[in-house]
């Protein structure tokens, strides 16, 4: 399904350099808006570009212990 400015859960991954089931937690989570068209999600690009201006850092948070 290809709706202008928007996109899937898996062109969003690729466009932000993550998996795609980080994508879907970023979605649950609420921080990735989206809309549900049938069984699809789709993500506007804005919200995507938006992501990447972000740029949001990845791994484990400085100053936080692993417990084993």
């Amino acid at each position: 399904m290809k709706i202008p400015g928007y996109v899937t859960s898996q062109e969003a991954a690729q466009m932000l350099g993550i998996s795609y089931q980080r994508v879907r937690i970023l979605l649950h989570q609420g921080k990735l808006p989206s809309e549900k068209v049938g069984n699809t999600r789709l993500i506007s690009i804005e919200a995507v570009q938006e992501r990447l201006k972000a740029n949001p850092q990845g791994g484990w948070p400085k100053g936080k212990t692993r417990k084993p």
